[in-house]
Formats: C-alpha cells, sequence, structure tokens
C-alpha cells in the first residue's frame, strides 16, 4: 500500500525513477539456444538418473544463487527436455526463469501456455513477470486475461484467481496506476 501510494504517475508507462528496460525483440534475436556457456559449464549429475531426482538437484543448485549454480541448473534442465524425460514440461520455463534465463524463459513460457492454456495459473504469472522485465506491459496485461480465463475450476480456483490479481497489482503499481493496482 504504502509503494502504491508512493507513486504518483500516470497509468500509461513505468514510473519515471525506474531503469530503462532492456528490448524483448533484441534479446530474443541474440538469443543463442543453447547459449554459449553451455558448453563449458560442467556437471556433477548424471541424466540416467530419474527426472523426479534431477529435478531435486535443478532446485538445490538454483538454490545455490550463483550464477555457476544456476548454470549447472539450466544445462541439466535442458538435457532432461532434450532426451524427453522431463515430467509434464511445466517445470522447464520455470528452471530457466528462476536461472536468469529470462529471454529464453520467455520463449519456453509461450511455447508451453500455447500448447497447455489450461491449469497452468502459476506459469501465466511468471511469463506475466518475463513481459514486465523487458517493458512488455501490454503482452503482460493480455497473458492476465488469458490466465482468468484458464483458471482450473477446481477447490483451487480462489487462490489461482488471487494470485493473478496480485500480480496485476503489481503490474499496474509498476505503471504507476494507483486505482487499478488498489482494484487487484
Amino acid at each position: 500500500a504504502v509503494l502504491v501510494a508512493s507513486l504518483g504517475i500516470g497509468a500509461d508507462a513505468p514510473a519515471k525513477t525506474s531503469a530503462p528496460k532492456p528490448s524483448l525483440t533484441k534479446a530474443l534475436a541474440a538469443l543463442k539456444i543453447p547459449p554459449p556457456w553451455f558448453a563449458s559449464t560442467t556437471l556433477q549429475w548424471k541424466t540416467t538418473r530419474p527426472w523426479k531426482e534431477g529435478r531435486l538437484e535443478i532446485r538445490r543448485l538454483l538454490g545455490l544463487g550463483t550464477e555457476n549454480g544456476h548454470r549447472q541448473a539450466v544445462k541439466l534442465s535442458y538435457l532432461y527436455l532434450k532426451k524427453n524425460d522431463i515430467g509434464s514440461g511445466h517445470e522447464w520455463p520455470m528452471y530457466l526463469f528462476l536461472g536468469g534465463q529470462t529471454a529464453w524463459a520467455t520463449r519456453a513460457y509461450e511455447q508451453f501456455l500455447g500448447k497447455n492454456p489450461e491449469r497452468n495459473t502459476h506459469a501465466y504469472i511468471d511469463l506475466m513477470s518475463c513481459y514486465r522485465i523487458f517493458g512488455e506491459y501490454a503482452k503482460a496485461k493480455a497473458i492476465a486475461q488469458q490466465a482468468l480465463r484458464n483458471l482450473p475450476n477446481d477447490k483451487w480456483l480462489i487462490a489461482n484467481q488471487a494470485d493473478v490479481y496480485n500480480a496485476l497489482g503489481d503490474l499496474y503499481a509498476e505503471l504507476g496506476d494507483k486505482a487499478q493496482a488498489r482494484k487487484y
């Protein structure tokens, strides 16, 4: 509430004190899959082990909070993806996002949600976050609306709806639209 109250600017642009946003178009154009650092990143993990164990190692590596740990986590995720042993696939873009590979995560989330639009509320929210990082606010709003149309109609409906509204509140706060931020 304090953040929202302190923002006194219009809804069409982010706060004037914020740093310029990187270009999503340029980031995607420069994206190399796999990235150049991939070959020099060594793993201590064997991908012959099952995904259910690999995903725990990926989370451990992400939890280290180091560039090397993040790179190992992304590489390990990628290797499981390439061998088509990555569960439902919903964790793939999430691990890219958590590993700091925002442009790659944006592309992976778009692909994942294109094939799996239903019941993936948190994937939509993460994609909104990716779009916000790149200043793609119209895309973030559109993906939030898509998320609201594809909410799971189960015992988690209200919790998922609240999560999307919370993300919309953050988006509008970043844009300086106090009324919309309070609404959500």
